[in-house]
């Protein structure tokens, strides 16, 4: 979201890289440091004591107010910490270093610039957030970041699925033969470069993090689906899919419905919809809200509309 201030702001979001993670002063594997979605995996890491994040920014794009300076700020809600580290102005580069007790669980981190206008200091400019996960199960699901395997093919491929084959046009096609497979289509122009570009700025950024949002929207609706043909009565106990990942998305399905107070409730309301169409039309147009919130759809969304309110 774009906040508008009455003084002089940076033109546009400042973008922080995260260029080197140390655990005990020991770098971490490169690959654990995601710049397309921003998120720093730590939770698979011994012990440790002490991390450090070498950071930085363009330092070209604080020219835009005068005097603007930068730093990198670190929240973590489970300590209650918030702690801002100085970046440098001509070089933009910057260090984090953290010992174990500040943070829990999880943390962001993301740059914000300020300045001095008429005598007084002022919030000029910001970035996206990067999210560090320290423990799994307090991480977020990040849009367009659905949990399974997701594969590049070209559709037209002999080789493709026939479902991917029989639609040749389409961005994506969820594959449910043997292990999920979310298959993206390298054959459409440009998909392939929007979706993995992790510096996009304005009206592009919108467009990927809309696109993500929807792609994955689609694969967890597949899942759900095949989870909800699984469900069966078994001596008047309706059973869970066997699948573990088809539970898992139920769960994460049920625990965003309103009205729904776990699982199992909504295997029983799932069943019964096979008997009523009323019961249908209720429990399937609370789960396609579900998802739509649980893929970071709506949130794409309403981020979009209110970045472009006034542009």
């Amino acid at each position: 979201m774009t906040v508008r201030f009455p003084w002089p702001t940076l033109k546009d979001d400042l973008q922080l890289m995260i260029d080197e993670v140390l655990v005990d002063g020991v770098p971490v594997d490169p690959s654990l440091v995601d710049g397309e979605r921003q998120r720093v995996a730590l939770d698979d890491t011994s012990a440790w004591r002490e991390l450090r994040m070498a950071v930085s920014i363009d330092p070209e794009a604080l020219s835009s107010v005068a005097g603007a300076a930068a730093h990198a700020v670190v929240e973590c809600t489970p300590t209650n910490v918030r702690i801002p580290f100085p970046l440098d102005t001509v070089t933009g580069a910057g260090q984090i270093t953290l010992d174990r007790d500040e943070i829990a669980e999880r943390f962001s981190v993301r740059v914000e610039a300020v300045a001095t206008v008429e005598g007084r200091l002022r919030h000029v400019g910001a970035g996206p957030d990067w999210t560090a996960v320290i423990d799994r199960a307090a991480a977020p699901v990040p849009p367009g970041m659905p949990p399974f395997e997701t594969v590049w093919i070209d559709f037209r491929d002999p080789a493709a699925p026939l479902g991917a084959r029989s639609m040749p046009e389409s961005p994506a096609y969820m594959d449910l033969q043997g292990d999920p497979r979310l298959l993206l289509n390298a054959a459409v122009d440009g998909f392939q470069h929007l979706l993995h570009a992790n510096t996009a700025q304005l009206e592009r950024r919108r467009l990927r993090d809309l696109l993500g949002a929807d792609v994955a929207r689609y694969a967890v609706t597949c899942l759900f689906r095949a989870a909800a043909v699984e469900v069966s009565v078994d001596d008047g106990v309706v059973q869970p899919p066997e699948r573990p990942v088809y539970r898992q998305v139920c769960q994460a399905v049920a625990d965003r419905m309103p009205g729904i107070g776990d699982v199992e409730e909504l295997y029983e309301k799932l069943h019964a919809a096979r008997d009523s169409a009323l019961v249908a039309q209720e429990i399937w147009g609370a789960v396609d809200l579900a998802i739509a919130a649980l893929s970071g759809r709506d949130d794409a969304l309403v981020t979009a509309c209110r970045e472009v309110k006034h542009a």
